[in-house]
């Protein structure tokens, strides 16, 4: 892909505004921080204003994620998407709790109505969670994320005589030929094999690293941590494990009934991992 064009050139013309530069997203966030919220119909405009620049950053971010992962091996995309992260990225959650708190702080929230009550809910949250010490551990495990995504897109096959991509390899796993189905299937794993340490490796760190965060912000642990950051409020861990267990219960039943129609239709007498890709009806 990087000899292709950026598939999101053609839509730069319908940006309003530049996120990617720093200089000009601190002076876009500042004009935000003194708007006048004395009426309400100023506090709507004031939210308007911010969703703009929300959006743009978004969009931003995901294209250049996108544009990254697709072709991991391309230097110049890690670099925009790593300078992005490491630059853009913390000044925008920096400024997100400055504005939350000058709107919070608006008298006329309590005027505002009920349809912003779970913004509201939104933004005390994140204020709650906000932690000055966090801002390093978070460009840290942006970066060991962005390594680790690296690492999986590099992994090569070796296949015919060639080194192939694991995509590439995958297909493999589709055909008719059933020693052909597990060649690739023994190749692939081989393949994650050799990279298995360093992958260990980065996800211990990142696990040290998100259990500060989570002390840090006066959490037990990460995963206390993460459902107040995602704002799940209406349901928590014990509702997620309740969840697993009725999947254990009632889909995986189903799951085995489908595997026995698999190996039944494939004239097998059992069923291999690299069995269930082929098309089987």
């Amino acid at each position: 892909m990087s000899n292709q064009t950026n598939l999101f050139e053609k839509y730069a013309s319908q940006k309003l505004i530049d996120v990617t530069n720093d200089i000009e997203l601190v002076a876009l966030f500042e004009q935000l921080l003194v708007s006048d919220l004395s009426n309400i119909e100023m506090v709507k405009k004031f939210l308007k204003n911010r969703d703009v620049i929300e959006k743009h950053y978004v969009t931003e971010w995901s294209e250049r994620y996108f544009l990254m992962s697709a072709d991991i091996s391309d230097e110049e995309k890690k670099n925009r998407f790593e300078h992005f992260e490491l630059v853009i990225t913390p000044i925008y959650k920096l400024y997100q709790i400055k504005l939350n708190r000058l709107f919070l702080t608006s008298p006329m929230v309590s005027k505002i109505g009920a349809p912003y009550d779970r913004l509201c809910e939104i933004f005390q949250s994140e204020i709650e969670l906000s932690c000055s010490k966090n801002l390093e551990l978070e460009i840290e495990i942006s970066k060991l994320s962005t390594d680790l995504t690296g690492i999986l897109g590099k992994i090569s096959v070796p296949w015919e005589g060639r080194e192939e991509q694991l995509s590439t390899v995958n297909s493999f796993l589709k055909k008719g030929n059933r020693q052909t189905r597990k060649k690739a299937y023994d190749c692939i794993n081989l393949a994650k094999l050799s990279a298995a340490d360093l992958i260990d490796t980065k996800f211990d760190r990142l696990l040290v690293l998100r259990q500060k965060i989570a002390c840090n912000s006066g959490y037990k642990s990460y995963t206390d941590y993460r459902f107040k950051e995602l704002g799940r409020t209406e349901w928590g861990p014990a509702q997620c494990y309740e969840f697993h267990r009725a999947v254990k219960k009632h889909i995986l039943p189903l799951k085995a009934k489908l595997l026995s129609r698999r190996k039944l239709n494939l004239n097998l007498d059992t069923i291999r991992p690299y069995d269930t890709s082929v098309d089987y009806l």
